[in-house]
């Protein structure tokens, strides 16, 4: 009767290992599964974007994404480093074809474009250099503060970094703006975008970046926003603005009423480059 327990204990042992390791590849394949499927979506928004705008379309889109596994949360980012990827879709491209540029970024890169395609609420940042955690116009400011015998060499190294940073990024911004203002006009706003007048978080708003010159549209396509819907934001917590995505009827004949704009529940705001 003993040996009989012992064999039925045994047995059961093994049906629970075999069952814990079927549910553990089921939640496997499904996380496998439901990755795959929302690339699909985003591949064939991206499809739908640019058939209706006829263009190649590049979506740089950094965000935090994550999955769940027994409730741990598993989280990657999608990299804005990949230019070579970016450069190649473009070589790809047929060079009469127009091409749309999806952005949504917290920055880092100095990119430029024919026209910029901005939400009305969304914003820009200036492109002045950062050495490491520290605003190069700062490390320099400091020096002539101090005084260069005040300060080490290792500070001293940093500033003429620095300086070459600043030089470096006003001239580049300045050769990409000359494609579309007088000179005189591009060195000014290059100027004002890299010196480190502002912090580096300051938001240039729609209107600043038209005083500043630079051609602005808030024409947003509706795709871009359902595209975004396809990149939710991360870290499980619920958004604290809800609301209920009802579109309005089209307008009818002498009716002065407007299409929903489409507000989004996660506070974030967009930009496309075109």
């Amino acid at each position: 009767m003993e040996t009989l327990l012992r064999l039925w204990s045994q047995h059961l042992a093994n049906l629970a290992r075999a069952a814990f390791w079927l549910l553990l590849a089921v939640i496997v394949l499904l996380q496998l599964t439901g990755s795959r499927g929302v690339d699909r979506q985003r591949a064939a928004a991206l499809g739908e974007f640019e058939r209706e705008r006829n263009s190649r379309v590049i979506a740089m889109i950094h965000r935090q994404e994550s999955a769940s596994l027994f409730g741990v949360s598993v989280a990657d980012s999608i990299s804005i480093d990949d230019s070579e990827a970016v450069l190649r879709a473009i070589r790809h491209t047929p060079p009469e074809q127009p091409i749309d540029i999806v952005l949504h970024t917290p920055g880092g890169l100095v990119l430029a474009a024919d026209e910029i395609v901005m939400d009305a609420n969304a914003v820009l940042g200036p492109v002045d250099p950062q050495i490491g955690d520290m605003p190069a116009a700062s490390i320099v400011k400091a020096v002539e503060i101090k005084g260069p015998r005040s300060v080490s060499d290792e500070v001293l190294i940093l500033a003429d970094i620095a300086q070459k940073a600043r030089v470096q990024v006003a001239s580049f911004v300045v050769q990409i703006l000359l494609k579309h203002m007088p000179e005189k006009k591009a060195v000014l706003v290059a100027t004002v975008l890299s010196e480190g007048r502002w912090t580096h978080d300051f938001p240039i708003t729609v209107q600043a970046a038209r005083q500043l010159g630079l051609k602005v549209s808030t024409d947003m396509p509706r795709i871009v926003y359902d595209l975004m819907e396809l990149y939710p934001q991360s870290g499980g917590i619920k958004p604290s603005v809800w609301y209920v995505p009802l579109r309005r009827a089209p307008a009818q004949a002498g009716s002065t009423g407007q299409p929903s704009p489409g507000p989004r529940p996660d506070g974030k705001s967009d930009s496309a480059a075109r």
